[in-house]
């Protein structure tokens, strides 16, 4: 049985920010993070055997927390996510995320803006945009259908893994061309 509640998928990508060397997009196996957390209210509505959106992280120099209150960070280290500012986004992203993202229920895309989207370089509308198409690619993969059709059996690691790598130059070239769309939509 798949027991990993979580899976990370490096990309390397062009940024609106010079310090920022490449991006982690994080995905729940949304039964083991269940399995694991029962409590949540994500997950009295949504067990579905799918890779659902944690977040979207920059790497490089200052890459949590950039430019926020330190209050802001006290409420958020205390897991008091619903008390945070709620990320500007459309109507049409708030429902993306709600789609790709159960953990909003539990006011997760705050703690993500809050913590990883404010280093981005991008307003939270593009910033979770672009998380979302990847998590939808990620979806996408040979690796989330053997995942769903394995559901609460073993998947051995070379299984996984197998399909993230024949995968990553897609994942990356897709990364790579939405950050470039993002950095041109900044300029002009």
């Amino acid at each position: 049985m798949i027991r990993a509640a979580f899976i990370a998928v490096a990309l390397l990508a062009t940024s609106a920010r010079a310090d920022i060397t490449g991006w982690t997009l994080a995905v729940t196996w949304q039964p083991g993070f269940c399995a694991a957390n029962a409590r949540s209210a994500q997950c009295a509505t949504d067990t579905a055997p799918r890779l659902v959106l944690h977040g979207l992280w920059t790497e490089g120099m200052g890459d949590e927390f950039c430019g926020v209150a330190r209050d802001v960070r006290a409420q958020d280290s205390q897991r008091q996510w619903c008390a945070l500012p709620t990320p500007r986004v459309t109507p049409a992203t708030a429902a993306t995320l709600k789609r790709i993202m159960p953990g909003t229920i539990d006011c997760l895309e705050r703690h993500e803006w809050i913590k990883h989207g404010t280093c981005s370089g991008m307003n939270a509308d593009t910033y979770f945009g672009i998380a979302a198409k990847l998590a939808d690619k990620v979806n996408r993969l040979e690796t989330a259908r053997l995942l769903q059709a394995r559901a609460g059996v073993t998947v051995s690691l070379a299984e996984l893994g197998s399909g993230l790598i024949d995968h990553s130059q897609k994942m990356t070239v897709a990364a790579r061309q939405m950050a470039d769309m993002n950095v041109w939509a900044h300029r002009s």
